[in-house]
């Protein structure tokens, strides 16, 4: 996670994962010793990152909140347990990238579901997301396949 913040103010980051645990990062300035202390009006990225292990598989609400004495920012992830299948993406027919405009610079949010894995007869559907959180619409226009079946393309 990371938020923006002048060089002169103080930042924490408050990790709740949803099952009991937390992890608070407090940083104060300042942050890079090239910066002027304490009058710069100067801006600087914070960034933290933390792992954490669940005890238990399920489902959990991960949420960072980024907080200083002027705003806080917070951001939620659902985390699902279950086996993860290993993904390949390559543009073949690339009818999204004219559509969507579409590149390697551009992030993609990239859900796959398996409707039937248990059964031997493997029955997929795709959903797909623009970093600014607008569905794509993935149909036999946009793509070559459609949204259902194994693979997108």
């Amino acid at each position: 996670a990371g938020v923006l913040v002048d060089s002169a103010v103080e930042v924490a980051f408050l990790w709740t994962f949803g099952d009991g645990e937390q992890a608070l990062h407090q940083f104060q300035p300042p942050y890079n010793e090239s910066f002027p202390v304490p009058d710069s009006v100067a801006q600087v990225l914070v960034e933290h990152n933390v792992t954490h292990t669940y005890a238990a598989p399920g489902e959990y609400v991960l949420t960072v909140l980024a907080s200083n004495a002027f705003e806080n920012l917070t951001q939620q992830v659902l985390i699902r347990s279950g086996r993860v299948p290993i993904v390949s993406l390559e543009c073949v027919s690339c009818k999204a990238q004219a559509v969507y405009e579409v590149s390697r610079s551009s992030y993609v949010y990239l859900e796959g579901r398996c409707l039937n894995c248990s059964s031997g007869s493997k029955r997929g559907r795709w959903a797909a997301r623009t970093f600014s959180n607008k569905t794509l619409v993935l149909d036999e226009t946009t793509t070559s396949t459609g949204s259902a079946g194994m693979r997108l393309v």
